[in-house]
């Protein structure tokens, strides 16, 4: 057998490895992502089947897991097929319809919250990362056209004992982040007119640490559009600011992690709550109003 020897260790120590099975486990890798990749065409189809379905979209969802950082290009290349295969987009609407007649009743199970959080992961997967059919370019305009903030705006406000849900409102938040993260006019407008910006807000009163971190992000997004900014002067944008904005900003524990980690969204909701004119010593002694090129 083949061996490569390699040094280990700062004492000098070496160990040999066997060349050849380095190239076989390569070869096996290579052949289980070929394998996968040509196994999601066979997966989308599936969706079609009511008995294969739940499986189905667990599996999807674990194969977008395992790929989106080490292989953005077959990444980007399921959502495009997601977008498009016939059916596919009516099938996850129709999961989604299913999932909010079990809200509705009130018998929303642990299981169906789960695949309720890998149906919204089709749509954007998953929330730290590039994400699918929210992250790209080609089929993001897609989930405006279709009104899907009409599907997914309710969840978050849903009230539900199961500890699992968390994790519902996060992804859902999260595909409204990564659409609103690029800062495309046409989204941000979108956002805007939508309720995305009203569960925003509740998400940071109400919710946990995640979901809040995200509502900050779309914030970001919306802020730094002259469209969104504008809003946020207008008569109703003006109330809903007033009514929630000081809430985090006076919460200490809230600013330092704000002031830490997310100085960029501290600064311009600091702005803004300066705009409106809302006197808070705490805010206007630590945030001048910036020039506006500072955030164009």
């Amino acid at each position: 057998m083949a061996l490569n020897v390699t040094r280990k260790g700062r004492r000098g120590e070496w160990q040999k490895q066997p060349t050849a099975e380095r190239i076989r486990e390569r070869k096996r890798l290579r052949l289980k992502s070929t394998v996968e990749s040509m196994a999601v065409p066979h997966l989308i189809l599936k969706l079609q089947k009511h008995p294969e379905r739940e499986s189905a979209l667990q599996m999807l969802s674990s194969y977008l897991y395992a790929i989106r950082e080490e292989k953005p290009n077959d990444y980007f290349t399921t959502g495009l097929l997601l977008c498009h295969s016939f059916g596919t987009m009516s099938i996850l609407i129709e999961a989604l319809k299913a999932a909010y007649l079990k809200i509705r009743c009130g018998n929303l199970t642990e299981r169906a919250a789960m695949c309720l959080v890998n149906v919204i992961s089709l749509i954007q997967f998953p929330f730290s990362s590039p994400q699918c059919i929210a992250a790209n370019k080609n089929t993001r305009l897609e989930i405006v056209k279709l009104k899907m903030d009409n599907f997914l705006v309710h969840i978050v406000k849903f009230n539900s004992p199961l500890e699992i849900y968390d994790n519902v409102r996060a992804v859902v938040l999260s595909v409204f982040g990564i659409m609103c993260q690029f800062g495309e006019p046409e989204v941000i407008r979108w956002a805007v007119q939508s309720d995305i910006l009203d569960i925003c807000w509740f998400s940071m009163v109400f919710e946990n640490e995640l979901t809040k971190v995200i509502a900050l992000h779309i914030l970001e997004s919306v802020l730094k559009d002259n469209f969104g900014l504008s809003w946020f002067l207008s008569g109703s944008g003006q109330k809903i600011v007033r009514e929630t904005l000081p809430h985090p900003l006076e919460d200490a524990t809230y600013r330092e992690i704000l002031k830490k980690n997310y100085c960029g969204v501290w600064m311009l909701l600091n702005e803004l709550h300066l705009i409106l004119g809302k006197d808070h010593s705490s805010v206007a002694a630590e945030q001048k109003l910036l020039p506006r090129p500072w955030y164009e």
